[in-house]
């Protein structure tokens, strides 16, 4: 099965508006280390370390910076482990069967875990599997007396983890933290003037990772909607965005000779309904087969449901097309469930 060249965390680009380039310092970093230690850092936590992104700044200008960095502006003041102590516990985890701040013995029944994040209270510890795969389940520990005490599996893989940490920031009146929070680097009229252009803020949207996008769902897709424009990324992928007058309609997928698609979350390959993911950014040399990782975007509810309705008949939309349940807005959710209803 060829290995797909559609980022692993193609969704959180999408949502956060962003263009994805390798970040040439870190991914050494990653090799470097991974030719010492013989150890591979899973494909999805690379991709996440190892990228840069571009985002279009409302003035017309862009803002770029490292994804972690990214992360930070959107992160409640939760902390994020840096690339170096990611891989230093990964090597311990291989030696010891977990590495991080929990006293409480792993589930036997669980692989190896490495620690990455925690709340800002240190109460609530996640972690990612160290169990060989390119985009590792997640796991938490959490010592908060308003929930669940102990260890728990979350309900994505990494790159959904992270794709959900975006959606429920995303809307946030203090994020982007250095243009609207309490250590911001810019006046608030400055901030009004010339910030990060983050167009979905009303929730009205819908992502899929679905099968690669072939020819004649892409003539399909034109004849309907209009000519697309196509933009090619370094690794092979490519994405085709049609014009949807109030809406957006974007389609990042593999060529369309590589066939076939991508596992499920639990792990399978039988229902034909693919995972989160693809190749590291820039890259194409991430494993996992093939995809078309799907946007659509109403600014309107009429809009979004008539977008979603139009597109509703492809083969497997209907299932894997989903908003996500940290979004602060319920609305696109509500649409997406009453058309399954």
């Amino acid at each position: 099965m060829p290995e797909s060249t559609v980022p692993w965390l193609q969704s959180v680009f999408d949502l956060m508006n962003a263009v994805a380039t390798t970040d040439a310092r870190a991914m050494a970093t990653v090799e470097g280390w991974s030719r010492r230690t013989g150890l591979a850092l899973p494909a999805a936590v690379s991709q996440f370390y190892t990228t840069r992104v571009r985002i279009p700044l409302t003035d017309g200008g862009a803002w770029h910076l490292p994804l972690p960095e990214l992360w930070r502006e959107f992160s409640g003041e939760a902390e994020l482990l840096p690339l170096g102590e990611v891989l230093a516990g990964l090597e311990r985890a291989g030696r010891s069967g977990s590495s991080g701040p929990v006293a409480d013995p792993v589930p036997a029944q669980w692989p190896p875990l490495v620690y990455f994040e925690r709340d800002v209270m240190a109460v609530h510890h996640v972690f990612f599997a160290a169990d060989g795969t390119d985009d590792p389940a997640v796991h938490a520990h959490s010592r908060d007396p308003f929930q669940q005490p102990g260890w728990s599996r979350e309900g994505e893989r990494f790159s959904g983890w992270i794709f959900d940490w975006f959606a429920s920031y995303y809307d946030d009146d203090q994020c982007p933290a250095s243009f609207w929070g309490p250590e911001a680097t810019v006046t608030f009229e400055q901030a009004e003037e010339r910030h990060p252009d983050l167009p979905y803020r009303n929730g009205l949207w819908a992502r899929a990772v679905d099968l690669p996008v072939g020819d004649p769902v892409l003539a399909d897709l034109s004849r309907r909607f209009g000519p697309a424009r196509r933009r090619s990324w370094a690794g092979g992928a490519t994405r085709y965005s049609w014009p949807v007058p109030g809406g957006t309609l974007q389609v990042t997928t593999d060529p369309p000779d590589h066939g076939g698609s991508r596992a499920d979350h639990d792990g399978s390959t039988g229902s034909g309904v693919p995972a989160e993911g693809g190749g590291p950014a820039g890259s194409g040399s991430g494993a996992g087969a093939p995809v078309g990782v799907w946007w659509l975007h109403g600014t309107t509810t009429e809009v979004f449901r008539r977008l979603l309705s139009a597109l509703w008949g492809h083969p497997t939309l209907a299932r894997t097309l989903r908003n996500s349940d940290l979004c602060v807005h319920a609305e696109g959710r509500e649409i997406i469930a009453s058309l399954r209803a």
